[in-house]
């Protein structure tokens, strides 16, 4: 199997994937396990795999995850220039939205327990955060 580091030089996923998830060496099932779990026990909740992200429940609050000032940073930049985060996908749905005069869609899943309503307030608030600071800017 070939690593991430070998493989980011020829694909920028494999670029993004291997600064989200560290000095990952091993793209198998486990391999993931591994780097989400070292992600979850320094407090970064979010990982992304492409346009996917990945959270994991940390089950307490976490200062700083969330909040006016993290939200702003995420308002106009692309996902690859702040760390993955439910605002980034929710940035990324807008503008998607607002480019193609279409409807966008963000699907939450998991398991019961796994922080799905979480991710949904999170991503509704921010979204229409979105539209009032795009409304305000006209």
């Amino acid at each position: 199997m070939v690593s991430v580091q070998a493989a980011a030089t020829k694909c920028s996923l494999s670029l993004l994937f291997s600064f989200f998830f560290g000095a990952l060496t091993r793209t198998s099932e486990s391999g993931i396990l591994e780097a989400l779990g070292k992600r979850h026990s320094g407090e970064e909740i979010y990982s992304s795999i492409g346009s996917t992200l990945i959270s994991v429940n940390p089950y307490k609050q976490i200062s700083g995850l969330y909040g006016q000032n993290v939200m702003k940073k995420y308002v106009g930049k692309k996902a690859y220039q702040n760390t993955p985060h439910a605002y980034a996908v929710a940035e990324r749905a807008y503008r998607n939205m607002q480019l193609s005069a279409s409807n966008e869609c963000i699907v939450i899943t998991g398991e019961s327990g796994s922080g799905k309503t979480e991710a949904s307030k999170v991503s509704e608030k921010n979204t229409i955060e979105l539209i009032c600071f795009s409304l305000l800017s006209d």
